[in-house]
């Protein structure tokens, strides 16, 4: 499958977001750098819950992802798309350019 992990495509919206300077707690930081090291493991799978930002469903799924106020930058990354499982996001309060990618639309 083409289809990255969710421990990948999470790593990849730290990456492409300016994760490394996200104003977030020691404890959020190490365990969102943790995510590279993982390679594909899911995040539920790992116990990863990305510091309490982060719920998961009874499939192992991310089903919730609150990236509220933590400085993040950047346009909004479509990678967040591949997330099966997710139903609830929360991007506010952060630097963000341009718009929300027209495939989250397509998300059910």
């Amino acid at each position: 499958s083409d289809t990255p992990s969710e421990g990948e495509i999470l790593t990849e919206v730290f990456k492409s977001t300016g994760g490394v300077d996200w104003k977030i707690l020691r404890g959020e930081a190490q365990t969102w750098s943790a995510l590279g090291t993982n390679g594909t493991a899911g995040v539920c799978e790992d116990g990863l819950i990305l510091g309490g930002r982060a719920t998961c469903d009874f499939q192992r799924r991310v089903k919730w992802l609150d990236l509220s106020n933590v400085e993040a930058t950047g346009e909004v990354p479509e990678d967040l798309v591949y997330l099966k499982g997710l139903r609830r996001l929360n991007l506010s309060h952060n630097g963000f350019t341009g718009t929300v990618p027209e495939s989250f639309g397509l998300v059910r």
